[in-house]
């Protein structure tokens, strides 16, 4: 059996942790209801979730490094046709600014 305080491995039949101390005939606190609390464990969870969405982006920039490093030519065509199509919007934008002007 471990203690329900601090999981020290303990005899079955212990009243009392031998490393803590803690009685283990009564039960841990609730989790804590303090607003610090709650601030905390919802930066611990943006913190876990931020390494998460990191490793992503950083496997896929590493897959797409790859991709590029693989095959140049095919990796400047579609740098072209993005650029093209960024181009494209810019010009209807342009378009549509001096229709306004008429």
């Amino acid at each position: 059996m471990n203690c329900r305080w601090c999981g020290t491995e303990m005899p079955a039949d212990a009243a009392t942790c031998p490393a803590c101390r803690q009685p283990q005939n009564i039960p841990p606190p609730p989790p804590s209801t303090e607003p610090l609390d709650r601030i905390l464990a919802d930066a611990a969870r943006a913190t876990q979730e931020l390494a998460d969405v990191t490793e992503r982006l950083t496997r896929r920039a590493a897959h797409e490094a790859k991709r590029a490093a693989d095959n140049p030519s095919e990796t400047a065509r579609r740098a072209v046709a993005r650029f093209q199509k960024e181009v494209q919007a810019a010009r209807k934008d342009l378009e549509r600014a001096l229709r306004k002007l008429d």
